[in-house]
């Protein structure tokens, strides 16, 4: 449907109090800043959920960069235990080819 000319744009009864925009829109003096504080009032929660979305973000970053630097650390010491049981076990086959040579002398 279409409003009357000097019907309010956004209560579509005839206008009280009329103000208009420098487009010519025509509303209610009320109307017209009750919509505008409502956007501020909107614009001002939008603001804040994305200030705690942008905190869960950087908190969930920050988690799984501890994750990631858990895991490297645990890699490392499982390498740092494959080495240390390749070390001694080179050393007790080294130990055991001494025994046996010691054993040889001992039988000649």
């Amino acid at each position: 449907s279409l409003k009357r000319f000097h019907e309010c744009g956004l209560c579509l009864h005839p206008a009280q109090k009329p103000m208009t925009c420098l487009e010519g829109h025509l509303y209610c003096k009320e109307c017209i800043f009750s919509w505008l504080l409502a956007q501020k009032q909107n614009k001002a929660r939008e603001a804040e959920i994305a200030r705690h979305a942008a905190l869960a973000v950087s908190e969930a970053d920050q988690e799984a960069a501890r994750d990631a630097e858990a895991a490297r650390v645990m890699a490392f010491r499982a390498r740092e235990r494959s080495t240390a049981l390749l070390v001694r076990g080179s050393a007790g086959d080294a130990d055991e080819s001494q025994r046996t040579a010691s054993n040889r002398d001992i039988e000649l």
